[in-house]
Formats: structure tokens, sequence, C-alpha cells
């Protein structure tokens, strides 16, 4: 019996419509899953259909917690959207995790710090 389904791919919910399909497909057969996500993909509306649907956490590849390096590392995010999506997914009861990757090569010990 399938206890837990994981979806590895960050880009799994970079098709809005796609992930709207996959929450209502785990709803209707009652699955429990986790999904990787980027913080600048993913709004309060999905978070709680995630969450309605089964979702039990949801990880987000922060990489640092430090404007400059997230630049460097050309991610596209800033500490204050990752902050917001925190804040959001915990609102809506979703269990929310970040990966963080040290070793940048702008990264020093303060930045690292920051994390």
């Amino acid at each position: 019996m399938v206890k837990m389904i994981q979806f590895y791919d960050e880009m799994v919910g970079k098709d809005v419509e796609f992930l709207t399909m996959l929450a209502d497909y785990m709803k209707k057969r009652c699955l429990k899953y986790q999904i990787f996500q980027r913080v600048d993909l993913i709004s309060e509306d999905m978070m709680q259909r995630l969450k309605d649907s089964g979702c039990q956490h949801i990880f987000f590849g922060v990489e640092s917690a430090d404007n400059r390096i997230l630049k460097s590392m050309k991610k596209n995010i800033t500490v204050e959207q990752i902050e917001s999506t925190f804040d959001l997914a915990f609102e809506v009861g979703l269990s929310a995790r970040g990966f963080i990757i040290l070793g940048d090569p702008e990264e020093t010990p303060e930045t690292q710090r920051n994390g």
C-alpha cells in the first residue's frame, strides 16, 4: 500500500494547470504527498489547494538567505520572497522546508551566517 508519494522535481509546479490537475488527482485518490517548488512559482491559493488535496510537505530550493548570494546563483528570487512564501505556507497550515546550498563563489562566512 502506498503511504506517501514525493515529487522531487521543483519544476512540477511551474505549470499551474498541471499542478491543479495533480492536486485534484491526489485528492480524489486520498493520497498523501510531498512536492518541491520554487518560491516564485506558488500562490496562496495554490498552497491551500495543495494542503486540501493531501500535500503533507512542500520543500523550497531556497539556496541562500542572502540576496547577494541569490543574485550570484542567478536564482531570480529574493530573501523577502522566500520569507513571504514561507509565511503563506504556514498560514494555510502547510509544512514547509527549505534547502540551502553553501559554497557559491561569492559566499563568505558572513553570508553563511545569514542562513
